[in-house]
């Protein structure tokens, strides 16, 4: 079980109220929505890298961040191939898709690149921190059950 914890704690670190704060990258470009993600990631002490540049993908993609929140609108015709390098790596990543449609069509690629969620834009505190919450959740219970199963 030690093997577990320290896996886990090696993925998010420990927040000033002593909880586990998740890991986020978030590509996304200057705007509304950096400025939510930076305000929401404050006042719930996540440890938070932005970035907004193509070169930025290849050099995070080693990141260990569990969480990704990627904005589509940052690089339309590329982002297909930004997420499936980002959701590439071992452990993988719950990737969140920002974007102001979501369809079927939109989720369907998604998946198929790696992808976990969308979340819709422009963002909102409740909707962000709600979404980020699942995946941090989730992506702990994977790797649970992953370090669990091969331990």
């Amino acid at each position: 079980m030690e093997r577990v914890s320290l896996f886990l704690r090696s993925r998010w670190r420990q927040s000033d109220s002593g909880r586990y704060a998740p890991r986020v990258l978030a590509f996304v470009p200057e705007g509304f929505n950096r400025s939510m993600i930076e305000l929401v990631s404050s006042e719930a002490g996540w440890e938070l890298t932005i970035s907004d540049r193509l070169v930025g993908i290849a050099a995070n993609a080693g990141e260990t961040a569990p969480v990704i929140l990627f904005d589509r609108e940052l690089w339309p015709g590329l982002w297909r191939e930004a997420v499936g390098l980002l959701t590439r790596r071992s452990p993988r990543p719950y990737l969140i898709l920002l974007s102001p449609t979501s369809d079927g069509n939109l989720w369907e690629e998604l998946q198929r690149f790696g992808g976990s969620d969308i979340l819709r834009s422009p963002i909102d505190r409740e909707s962000t921190l709600g979404a980020v919450g699942r995946a941090w959740s989730l992506w702990r219970s994977q790797q649970q059950v992953r370090v669990l199963r091969f331990s």
